[in-house]
């Protein structure tokens, strides 16, 4: 396997049940941040046994590999690889891929923190609904969530036709439905919006109503912010042109041109933001 880090090591073994389904987890890492080995603890020690970690090392940094290389070592749930052509997050995603062997696929990214019964949850609420769910995502702590009673929560298409619902790193997803759509790889931001829009018009897609993932809140520079806002902008408006002409009831293809008329305003807004960050370098 290319760029793959040869680990025989000891570690904490997980346990193969019968009934139990094998989970991957997926990361990419380029930047070393400074909650990452809070990350990796939250991964290895999970409560749920039949899983395991696959890294994509994305040209990353040299106290990346330092630390990503001494867990690795001492657990031997961590298969550690490199990506020989980084690109971006979508690339390394869709390269890691090849190495997971789980039934379904968990995301997670290096500075946020799992709680330790994550899997464990998401696990349960698979097997409970059998094949219901292609996506099962969960609440975030660190992100505002609609008030609701209910244990989990249902999307709908209307629900991905102004935001994004789902936060990426706390889903867990088919592996087989992963293969079959994989990652946009010329998205460099908002492709997981992209993949959920594709996704969620065959599939069922739920969020449990429990915070399973502590996320990272970061302050992103100017133009990190308008790159992001303007791949959003051209999935969202990819997507609801596509649900437009499906064979839906009127009162959503109205919903669908308010959501269109919203994206086309946001876009002249984008445009006038990178104008101005254009002329503050001046």
């Amino acid at each position: 396997m290319d760029g793959l880090y040869a680990i025989e090591m000891d570690g904490i073994q997980s346990m193969n049940h019968k009934d139990s389904p094998k989970v991957s987890f997926l990361m990419s890492i380029r930047h070393c941040s400074e909650r990452l080995e809070d990350c990796l603890e939250s991964l290895v020690f999970q409560t749920y046994a039949n899983y395991n970690i696959v890294i994509v090392l994305d040209n990353a940094e040299r106290q990346v590999h330092k630390v990503v290389k001494a867990y690795a070592a001492l657990y031997s749930k961590i298969l550690v690889i490199e990506n020989p052509r980084p690109r971006n997050l979508a690339t390394s995603l869709n390269y890691g891929l090849n190495y997971c062997d789980g039934d379904w696929i968990a995301r997670i990214d290096a500075d946020d923190v799992s709680n330790p019964d994550r899997l464990k949850i998401q696990v349960d609420f698979a097997l409970k609904n059998g094949d219901s769910f292609a996506v099962i995502a969960a609440r975030a702590k660190g992100i505002p969530w609609k008030a609701h009673k209910l244990p989990h929560y249902e999307l709908s298409s209307k629900d991905f036709f102004r935001s994004n619902p789902i936060v990426h790193p706390s889903v867990m997803i088919r592996k087989q439905i992963l293969k079959e759509y994989r990652y946009t790889e010329s998205f460099k931001f908002s492709q997981d919006y992209k993949l959920w829009t594709r996704i969620i018009r065959r599939y069922r897609m739920a969020i449990i109503n429990q915070e399973l993932i502590e996320y990272n809140v970061r302050k992103r520079e100017p133009n990190y912010v308008l790159s992001q806002e303007s791949y959003f902008l051209l999935a969202n408006l990819t997507f609801l042109l596509k649900k437009f002409f499906e064979a839906i009831k009127w009162g959503e293809k109205r919903e669908i041109v308010l959501s269109l008329f919203l994206n086309i305003n946001s876009s002249f807004n984008l445009a006038k933001n990178y104008v101005r960050v254009l002329l503050q370098r001046f």
